[in-house]
Order: structure tokens, then sequence, then C-alpha cells
């Protein structure tokens, strides 16, 4: 991250005044923590769950490597509603869209959303959704997040909250407290972000949402548990304390109450290290999925390297397995530590936890699509015709050894999977979508399920 990048971060949750003492950024209204809940307790965050039926999904089709995935998906809920952001700006418009479905014999209804800017493939990152109680309506909020400043297309994104409540209001919700946003603007030939003033009001012009952080992809919620990277939680309550009026005593004694709160959990469960130098993965849902059964208890799917070694390779070492594994040494001692200890801390807390074999390849095999993980996790849970269903991805990529020890793996997958009361489908593209960083969770945000 740049300099200049760091330092209009910093200035994100502070009063800027330049010499003309004109305000370029409003600093968010230091709150009473009792106005915070009262404003946001209509709001109820989409929760990963096998016990309600998908109706409505957000897709950002940035790229045409999630393409295959997103037909894939559309085919196995074809009749869900979709939202998809066609990104114009990376020669993906609605016509090729509607194209690329016709081709896929896709038919599923769809609604596009008018957004000529440069867009990721990761709606699951770029915005928290939440459903208003009282309207029904889906509530899109932009959150800040480190990528916003070091990833091309990440700065534009902070739009498109306000394109979907422009374009659809009888869907999309206007969260109207401004009081908890901070304005942007993005320089559209650099892709710059800055604070917003008239000065810039002729850029491109959005939004973040002051009293959370982080990527989306590093928070998983069922009916009761928020499980959220270590790092991010250690931002999500920094960025909280920012926004109140309260002494850093009182919040260190009630700052997490008031988060569980704000997203309706009973916890908040911080998932690997703060340090990103020693975290497992770099979001949650890569290597998590959980669920709670019939009797509440929560039941945590963990991609496993120790269930990769024993379960595909017989626990052989290391230096034994395939030369399309990785097989760093220091890099592996340092992952099975990370997994071990997130392992630890999740039964220790009653969870019960259900490993899956998890694939980190060797990138030098120069294999076409290829990705550091191959992974069964970062997936869908719904209610698919009476059945607690769990929706993976599937992989393939032409070598005969490594599809091979992957339909090995897909297949311990879906038994153990099944042991716990999951049905699972898998869906093709993975291959595609993974060359680009993320998978299926990545790509598909549910706005609407009952």
């Amino acid at each position: 991250m740049t300099t200049k990048n760091s330092t209009i971060l910093s200035l994100l949750f502070i009063a800027i005044t330049n010499a003309n003492c004109d305000k370029i950024l409003a600093a968010p209204i230091l709150s009473d923590i009792n106005t915070v809940l009262v404003d946001h307790e209509d709001l109820e965050p989409i929760r990963d769950t096998p016990y309600k039926k998908i109706d409505e999904i957000l897709l950002f089709a940035g790229s045409q490597n999630i393409l295959p995935l997103q037909m894939e998906l559309m085919k196995a809920l074809p009749d869900v509603t979709y939202y998809v952001l066609p990104a114009a700006a990376n020669k993906i418009d609605e016509e090729f869209y509607r194209k690329t479905m016709a081709e896929a014999n896709v038919v599923a209804p769809v609604n596009f959303v008018k957004f000529n800017k440069p867009l990721t493939d990761w709606t699951q990152d770029r915005v928290l959704r939440f459903r208003h109680q009282k309207t029904d309506k889906s509530v899109i909020l932009p959150v800040l997040t480190d990528t916003l400043f070091f990833n091309e297309f990440a700065p534009f994104e902070i739009g498109v909250p306000r394109a979907l409540e422009d374009q659809y209001p009888e869907i999309f919700e206007r969260f109207e407290h401004h009081k908890y946003y901070s304005e942007l603007v993005v320089d559209s030939k650099s892709g710059e972000v800055y604070p917003y003033s008239p000065y810039y009001a002729h850029w491109f012009r959005g939004s973040v949402w002051n009293i959370s952080y982080g990527d989306g992809g590093d928070r998983f919620t069922t009916e009761s548990t928020m499980f959220v990277g270590a790092g991010t939680l250690k931002q999500m309550l920094s960025h909280l304390k920012n926004h109140l009026d309260v002494s850093s005593q009182e919040f260190s004694l009630k700052g997490e109450a008031w988060l569980k709160r704000i997203f309706k959990v009973k916890q908040i469960v911080p998932v690997g290290d703060v340090d990103p130098a020693k975290t497992y993965m770099f979001h949650v849902d890569v290597f998590l999925t959980a669920f709670e059964d019939e009797l509440g208890k929560v039941q945590v799917i963990l991609g496993s390297p120790r269930a990769m070694i024993n379960d595909l390779f017989g626990g052989k070492n290391l230096e034994n397995l395939p030369d399309w594994i990785n097989k760093d040494q220091s890099r592996w001692k340092q992952r099975l530590a990370s997994f071990d200890k997130i392992k630890a801390d999740l039964i220790s807390r009653g969870f019960s936890v259900t490993e899956i074999p998890m694939i980190f390849l060797n990138l030098s095999t120069g294999m076409t699509g290829s990705y550091p993980v191959i992974t069964f996790n970062n997936g869908l849970l719904t209610n698919n015709k009476g059945e607690k269903t769990f929706l993976s991805v599937d992989f393939k990529f032409g070598q005969v050894d490594i599809d091979h020890t992957i339909s090995r793996a897909r297949s311990i997958t879906a038994e153990r999977l099944k042991k716990i009361g999951l049905n699972v489908i898998f869906l093709g593209g993975g291959e595609y979508s993974a060359a680009n960083g993320g998978l299926l969770r990545c790509t598909a945000g549910i706005i609407g399920q009952h």
C-alpha cells in the first residue's frame, strides 16, 4: 500500500479541514451507543443456513473466468432470481451475459444492474448484506477494506449499493442513516480514492459503512454465531469504537457485546491469528463452513491439510507427495500449526468439527487455471426441495493424476457431509474462477431467503 493511500485510509475516520477550513471529509458523528443500536435494530444479517431456501442472489460478473461457475449455479438453482452486475468496463455487458446464458442453456430469471465501471468477481467481499425486517427489502452496505486501496477494481465497487437502490428501489432499501457513512470519490482514470469534496464531484462517487470493516469473505454467520478472521474482528471493534462517544474503558468491557447486537448473534468467534503472516488462509470462508443441526449444535466443516495428507496420500511424508503439491517445508510447518490451533479452539468452544481434504497446489506445474488451493468450502447453504443442501465447486484441470485425486477428495467430502446431514451438489467451473482467486461463495451474495 502506498504512503499516499495509507494516509487516505487514516483520514477516513477523523475530521480534516484545509487551509480555508472547508471540510474535505466529515468525521463520523460520535454517537451514543443506544442510538446506534436503535438505528440498526431492523437490520437482520443474511445468514448461512440450510434451513432456508435461497430466493435471490446478487452476482458480480467482473471477468469471463467467473461465468462458467455462475452458469452452473443458475442451472442448479433455476428458480432463484438473480441480480447481475455485468462489468461493461471489463467488456462484459448485458448482451454478452445473455449470450453466455443462451449458450449454456440457462433459463433462470435475471435482472441486470447498469454499472459501467470495472468490477471484481467477488460480491461477497465488497458488501455486507442485510434484510430490513420492517420492509422485507435487502440492505446492501459498502464496507471499508484494505483492498479498497490496492485492488484496481475495488474502489469503484463502493458505488454498487447506490446503483442497486436507484435501479431496483422495490427490492433494495436505502439505509438513510448517513451519519454512519464516509463519502468517497474515485478518479476514473487512475483509480485513486479520495475523501469527498465538491472539487471532486465530477469523479465517481460512493461511500463506506464506518462502523464495520473487512472483506465479507472473512465472516461466516449461522443462526447464533458469527465466525470472523481474528484480524478482521480486531479492525471491526476498532472502527466501532471510533464511531462511539464512549471511554476506552467502557468499550473494552462492552464493545464486543454491542457488535453482537448490531449483527444479531449470540457469539462472535475469532478464527486464526491477528497477524496476517501467521493466519491459515486469507479468508475464513475459504476453509470454513458452519451450520447448526436440529439440536442447535454448531457443526463446523474445515478444509484440512492433514486430511489431504492422510486421506488422499496415505500419510506419506511431504517430500514423497506428487510434484504438483506445494511442498514448501517452512510453509507447511506454519500451515499445520495454524490449522491445528484453529481446530483445537473450535473444539474447546463446544463445536463439532468435520475435516475434509484441502489440496495445496504447486503453481510451478503450469496448470491452466491453476490456483494454490483446491477447497470444497466456499459454497452456499440452502434448503433445496426439503433437503439441507450445500452447493460446492468441482475442478477439472485435464491432468489425469490431479483430476483423479480431486475426484477422490470430492467423494470423501460428500460422504462426510452426508454423515452430518448435508446433501452436497458440486458445480463445475471451479478451475476457472479459482484462477481469479475465489469460488462460489465469493461470487454469489445471497440477498433473499425464506
